[in-house]
């Protein structure tokens, strides 16, 4: 799973479309779109999924699922989902620091998806957050956080994203671990 595109070999069938989405954002770290729900995920190497699309959601064999269902039609995000979302990107942060291999995933991998993700790199690494954003539209899509309320909140520009992350702890960040540790 090295390579920033996952491989299409365990995906047979008109399903390429979506894995073909899939994008390597970090070691370990990968931001795609729905994803079915059976154990082809597990093959593909994934312990962990977050399912960020409030209209797909299901269990997965033999991988640990997060759930984290909100719309991406949203102009605001309430005070409940941001929590929500903050504490799902810190979990997602705690399993990578845990070496799991994680996918963060919604309908189409832009939007949902992507604001987790931009919240968990900075969590785990420790990413000014215009540098984690810059980071997935360069792996994933110019299109990333193409909704003007995500791309504020992943860019903590909005208060409340803005206080409820600097709450957050994870230990020390990769990004900021000195060789000898």
């Amino acid at each position: 799973m090295e390579d920033q595109k996952l491989s299409l070999e365990l995906w047979p069938g008109g399903e390429s479309g979506w894995l073909e989405s899939f994008s390597r954002i970090a070691p370990k770290l990968y931001l795609g779109s729905a994803v079915p729900f059976d154990h082809r995920v597990k093959q593909q190497g994934f312990d962990v999924v977050v399912l960020c699309a409030d209209n797909h959601q299901g269990a997965i064999p033999d991988v640990e699922v997060l759930r984290c269902p909100y719309d991406d039609s949203d102009t605001v995000i309430s005070a409940i989902k941001a929590h929500l979302i903050v504490m799902t990107a810190k979990a997602v942060a705690l399993h990578l620091q845990a070496g799991r291999t994680v996918l963060v995933t919604c309908v189409a991998g832009i939007n949902r998806s992507s604001l987790v993700v931009a919240l968990a790199l900075q969590l785990y690494e420790g990413l000014e957050p215009w540098l984690a954003v810059e980071r997935i539209r360069a792996k994933r899509s110019v299109h990333c956080l193409s909704n003007v309320c995500f791309e504020r909140a992943a860019l903590r520009r909005s208060a409340l994203f803005d206080e409820l992350m600097r709450d957050q702890k994870i230990g020390t960040p990769v990004g900021t671990m000195s060789s000898s540790q």
